[in-house]
């Protein structure tokens, strides 16, 4: 019995090392097959000719801004921005002026940066540049905007979520238990796999590079709701089986087996996908799912021992 807790002590403590490591990533390139043609070409076009094909949109009141706007983009954001399309030197490009004017007599201005805008660094620097262009042309029409403004949005977004749905689901998790067992220790005791099993998960992905994004999002609300059935029901088989741990396991061991297994196979077939965020998704979760179990069948009945085995 104490060995197995002094090994969980271990892998606890690992698994919380490498959950340290996990942050938000909302590059939407880490979600996506890499293998598709237009995605090939969108690396290429990055790596060999230092161009995104996602612009930063700079809209104009008027023409005049607009031509003092892209002097001032070639001249002071050279460094961040490596092509730009406008009205001004659409005919350069053999494109159509009013291509780039709006129905308000506005002009936009697509500046392509060098670097992909959805990594965090690249768009440090893409907001620094656009600073400097909304501080040289200040006015409430002169906006700047585009994919990786929102991407940005989003990830505060995301990471307010993420917090506030675990929160609640958590909240609930513990109440129901509670007022379901009329007991604190044995609710700790049922609430502790899920503990564990999500920060095993969270562990794994930090060891493997896996980063909260619009998929792995809903990774720990998931664990959290499906993994605390496995503990409820060894519990209240125990209480069942009058405290008897040995009958309690040779009750409970083939359904919740059986249960587990089949909610990760489902999660599981996610890791056959062509697409990365589903195939972090299914993992994760069905890694979580299964570490509900072990702890529910192979660490719980430890701490149920009293004084009947």
């Amino acid at each position: 019995r104490y060995w197995v807790m002094a090994v969980m002590i271990v892998l606890v403590a690992g698994a919380g090392f490498y959950s340290s490591k996990v942050s938000f990533n909302l590059d939407q390139n880490k979600i996506i097959d890499r293998r598709i043609e237009s995605l090939a070409l969108q690396d290429v076009l990055e790596r060999q000719y230092h161009i995104s094909t996602v612009p930063i949109v700079f809209i104009s009141q008027d023409a005049q801004t607009e031509q003092s706007k892209v002097a001032f983009l070639l001249g002071n954001c050279a460094q961040t921005f490596g092509f730009i399309q406008s009205a001004s030197v659409a005919p350069l490009l053999g494109l159509n002026p009013g291509n780039f004017k709006g129905k308000d007599g506005s002009f936009i201005t697509l500046a392509y940066p060098k670097e992909n805008p959805f990594i965090e660094a690249a768009f440090q620097e893409i907001s620094r540049a656009a600073g400097q262009v909304q501080e040289h042309f200040p006015g409430e029409r002169n906006i700047v905007t585009g994919s990786p403004y929102l991407n940005a949005v989003m990830k505060n977004t995301v990471k307010a979520d993420i917090f506030r749905c675990t929160a609640v689901a958590s909240a609930f998790v513990v109440t129901i238990v509670l007022i379901g067992f009329k007991h604190l220790g044995r609710a700790l005791r049922v609430l502790l796999p899920i503990m564990l099993g999500t920060l095993f998960s969270a562990g794994l992905m930090g060891a493997l590079g896996i980063n909260i994004n619009i998929m792995t999002v809903v990774v720990l609300p998931l664990v959290i709701g499906s993994g605390i059935d496995y503990a409820v029901y060894v519990v209240h088989r125990w209480q069942t089986e009058q405290h008897i741990v040995d009958k309690t396991i040779a009750g409970v061991a083939g359904p919740v087996v059986v249960t587990t297994l089949t909610s990760m196979i489902g999660f599981g077939s996610l890791m056959i996908a062509s697409n990365p965020g589903l195939r972090d998704l299914g993992l994760t979760i069905a890694t979580g799912l299964g570490v509900c179990m072990i702890i529910s069948l192979g660490i719980l009945p430890l701490l149920l021992v009293n004084t009947k085995t």
